[in-house]
């Protein structure tokens, strides 16, 4: 019964990994074939797919894009760390002020959240 779950598993692993494996055969597999529909008809080796990286100019092609890409990608994560930080050092900094939070919440003064949200 063992082998059932492995099985599984691989099968389910195979379906996973198969558009990767086609995105890669389909890469290297002359234009013609992938278009036709006859896949698997003419087995040849090509990197007339690739040849297209390069016609046209730099921003407007691909190596363009993945730069733009990159840059944009770089500056939202350095961002996002940014106010990660900064919300760790108030969450640090603010928790000597949790016990007249807790002050408040408990006897249920509404003018003390005002002026906790509002002052502090």
């Amino acid at each position: 019964m063992r082998w059932l779950g492995h099985l599984l598993v691989w099968t389910v692993a195979f379906l996973v990994a198969l558009p990767f494996i086609w995105m890669a055969y389909a890469a290297f597999i002359p234009p013609e074939a992938v278009f036709s529909g006859n896949i698997f008809g003419q087995l040849g080796f090509s990197l007339a797919n690739f040849e297209v990286l390069g016609r046209e100019g730099f921003w407007e092609g691909f190596w363009g894009r993945l730069l733009f890409s990159v840059l944009l990608t770089g500056s939202v994560t350095l961002l996002q760390l940014t106010t990660g930080f900064l919300a760790a050092y108030a969450l640090k900094e603010g928790a000597r002020l949790l016990p007249f939070f807790w002050y408040c919440w408990l006897f249920r003064l509404n003018c003390c959240w005002f002026l906790c949200t509002v002052c502090w």
